[in-house]
């Protein structure tokens, strides 16, 4: 198996599957993957998706450490999507610490850009990749929020009270 697309793939799933030496055999092959991460919360608002902490965890810790920065240096192609809500911004995709230098095609879906990092993360795999689709993908210009989580890094404000 050199290529695994898993659609409804549920935002909370247990550390024992990403243990199993069959998974990580699997793993260790694929040269194309495709994942479409979605709540295991059945609440029909989309826009309720993104208080889960199953939701958070899938994003910030789940999809970086036990599906990127392992496949990092083999992937060719990559597609990650949700099947309503948005994600990059919240919940929050660190993607800083991957680089995946033989990757010719990337899709992300529904993809929130919010920092120049994000943008800089696309341009770093500018030498490699061959097709880029950023499908329904918004560039946010601006973010009024009360409290930022803890998690999040420094982003510059672009407008300051007082």
């Amino acid at each position: 198996v050199e290529s695994l697309t898993i659609k409804n793939l549920q935002d909370w799933v247990g550390t024992e599957l990403y243990e199993c030496e069959d998974f990580k055999a699997i793993r260790s092959r694929l040269k194309k993957l495709g994942l479409q991460i979605e709540s295991s919360y059945g609440n029909a608002e989309p826009e309720s998706e993104n208080h889960k902490p199953g939701f958070h965890r899938a994003f910030n810790i789940d999809l970086p450490q036990q599906w990127l920065l392992p496949l990092q240096l083999q992937l060719t192609r990559l597609m990650i999507s949700t099947g309503q809500s948005f994600w990059g911004f919240w919940p929050f995709c660190d993607l800083r610490q991957v680089y995946f230098p033989s990757l010719t095609s990337l899709c992300f879906e529904r993809w929130t850009i919010v920092d120049d990092w994000q943008i800089e993360w696309l341009i770093s795999h500018g030498p490699t990749l061959r097709e880029l689709i950023l499908n329904g993908c918004p560039i946010v210009v601006f973010i009024g929020m009360d409290v930022r989580p803890a998690h999040w890094p420094e982003l510059e404000p672009i407008y300051k009270d007082g």
